[in-house]
């Protein structure tokens, strides 16, 4: 299914009341543009697509999918690499979105505390939000060959600094991941992913 068809169908079961086709697409049309941005190279509609399907595979065990996949679509929707700053943006571009989508404001700020959770992703006492969490991160269980493009695209996203800082940061992001003593959240991610994802992290760390 195309991302724009989810996002059309997560709207209209989100929606109080029925919104025109035409202004679904003009919302989608923004996600579409700022995730096709020139400067992006690993947050792209790709990674959109990526989360929904591993979202998709659990699908029976999330209370609310329409709220998670809200947050899919808005979460990275402003991503600036000098800023740190770009959840809470991101939340609040949403926020303004969803609300003139003439979406219940519940579900706004259950999707916005989902967006706003990316940035530490710590441990909630909410099972979607923590599902919504781990399928972020799936790509550090990947194979080895995948998560080096991975690398290299986020390398491409952060150019503006130099090796020497971009090493530094890095190193400190991912020690201080392993240092917790699970990466993912929920049993699902953990027994397929958890494994994998140490070994590249610690791989990766001894590369840098």
């Amino acid at each position: 299914m195309e991302l724009q068809d989810v996002y059309t169908i997560h709207v209209s079961n989100l929606s109080r009341n029925k919104i025109s086709d035409k202004k679904i697409l003009e919302k989608y049309q923004k996600i579409k543009s700022a995730y096709s941005s020139a400067s992006r190279f690993y947050h792209t509609l790709q990674h959109l697509s990526d989360v929904i399907c591993e979202l998709q595979k659990v699908e029976t065990i999330i209370e609310n999918l329409s709220q998670v996949m809200m947050a899919v679509f808005y979460h990275d929707i402003v991503y600036n690499v000098n800023s740190s700053d770009s959840e809470a943006e991101s939340a609040e571009f949403a926020s303004a979105e969803l609300e003139d989508l003439n979406i219940p404001v519940a579900d706004i700020e259950n999707c916005k505390r989902m967006i706003l959770a990316t940035k530490d992703h710590t441990q909630l006492d909410n099972n979607d939000l923590n599902l919504f969490l781990d399928a972020d991160l799936t790509i550090l269980g990947s194979d080895r060959e995948t998560y080096q493009t991975y690398l290299q695209n986020i390398r491409k996203e952060y150019s503006i600094y130099t090796d020497q800082e971009f090493n530094a940061g890095r190193k400190k992001v991912l020690s201080n991941l392993l240092k917790r003593q699970k990466l993912y959240k929920t049993s699902y991610f953990q027994e397929k992913y958890e494994s994998k994802a140490r070994e590249n992290l610690s791989w990766e760390i001894q590369s840098l």
